[in-house]
């Protein structure tokens, strides 16, 4: 495509058009860009809210290992010194289940490989799936 000089009819300069018969310069002067607003106020005190929960849950699982043996309640292989969420598994998804979410009985101490496999496959362990049933009841889910 061949394009031509025109002349900018907000400055009278001749130039290539940009838009609405203005140059790139002149059209940006006459329609500043407007900012985006990234979070609606509700949003902005959900992130917040979801901010702060999971410090506390992150403080709780920093207790847990403190208190407890640091083996995985599956294969009761060795998780090492340094705590890590990953080695702590919700049976009941907290995200479903918020009176779940701070239940210690509702939490498995596992390995990196364990919890990716639970993760992709929820009933691929027997532990798992009694301490599901187990949790379900409490709750009254069954």
């Amino acid at each position: 495509m061949i394009t031509k000089k025109k002349v900018c009819v907000a400055c009278e300069e001749l130039c290539y058009i940009w838009s609405k018969k203005l140059c790139k310069t002149c059209f940006n002067k006459q329609h500043t860009p407007k900012s985006i607003k990234k979070y609606s106020s509700k949003g902005l005190e959900k992130k917040k809210l979801k901010t702060e929960n999971t410090k506390k849950l992150h403080l709780w699982f920093q207790e847990l290992w403190k208190n407890e043996s640091h083996y995985s309640e599956i294969s009761g292989k060795w998780l090492g010194n340094e705590n890590s969420s990953a080695y702590w598994h919700h049976i009941l998804p907290k995200s479903s289940y918020k009176e779940a979410e701070f239940d210690r009985e509702n939490i498995i101490r596992l390995t990196l490989n364990e919890h990716t496999e639970v993760e992709s496959n929820p009933t691929k362990f027997e532990i798992v799936n009694q301490k599901r049933i187990k949790l379900k009841e409490k709750y009254g889910i069954i």
